[in-house]
C-alpha cells in the first residue's frame, strides 16, 4: 500500500506543478521587437507593444496591455487595449504560426480617406494567405471613417462583437 501511496503523491505533485505553470505569467517583453518586425513585414503596418506577457494553458496565450497600430510613416490609426492572442500548441511545430483567437477589451480605429497608406494595408490583408482564420472578439469597439470628398464621418461602435472565422480575411 505504501508503494502505491508514493506513486499517487508523485503524480499529484507533478499535476500540481503543471497546473500552477498555467497561471504564472511570464514576461516576454524581449520578443516585442521580433513580433513588431514580423507584423510590419507581413501586413505593412507598424505596431508598438508596451509590454508582453506569455502564459501556458490549453493554448499558448500572448497578452499585451496596449497595442498601438500605425501606418509606415508613423501616423497612428488604431489602438487595442488588453489584447490577447491564443496560439495552438501545434503551431510550434509549423513554419507559420496560426493564431486561433484574438480577444481585445477595446478596439479603436480612426481611418481617413486621405490616408495614403490605407489602400496598401487593405491590399496586403487581402493578399495575405493566413494559415487559419482566427476568431476575433471585441468587448467594445469604435471604428470611424472620415470621407473627405463627402465631408462626412461614418462611425460604428458597440459592445461584445464576435467575428467567428471572419470571411473578410479570405481571398
Amino acid at each position: 500500500m505504501k508503494k502505491y501511496r508514493n506513486y499517487i503523491i508523485s503524480i499529484l505533485v507533478l499535476l500540481l506543478i503543471c497546473v500552477s505553470i498555467c497561471f504564472v505569467p511570464i514576461n516576454a517583453s524581449k520578443f516585442i521587437p521580433l513580433i513588431e518586425n514580423k507584423i510590419s513585414s507581413e501586413i505593412g503596418v507598424k505596431v508598438h507593444i508596451e509590454k508582453l506577457i506569455f502564459r501556458f494553458g490549453p493554448s499558448l496565450k500572448l497578452k499585451a496591455p496596449v497595442m498601438h497600430v500605425m501606418y509606415e510613416d508613423g501616423q497612428k490609426f488604431g489602438q487595442f487595449d488588453n489584447i490577447k492572442l491564443y496560439i495552438p500548441w501545434s503551431s510550434l511545430f509549423k513554419d507559420d504560426v496560426a493564431i486561433k483567437k484574438i480577444y481585445t477589451d477595446k478596439c479603436i480605429l480612426k481611418l481617413n480617406s486621405t490616408d495614403k497608406y490605407l489602400n496598401n494595408v487593405i491590399l496586403k490583408l487581402q493578399e495575405k494567405d493566413f494559415p487559419e482564420n482566427p476568431d476575433i472578439v471585441f468587448k467594445s469597439y469604435s471604428i470611424s471613417y472620415y470621407a473627405k470628398e463627402l465631408d462626412k464621418v461614418y462611425k460604428i461602435s458597440g459592445q461584445e462583437t464576435n467575428l467567428s472565422k471572419n470571411a473578410a480575411f479570405q481571398n
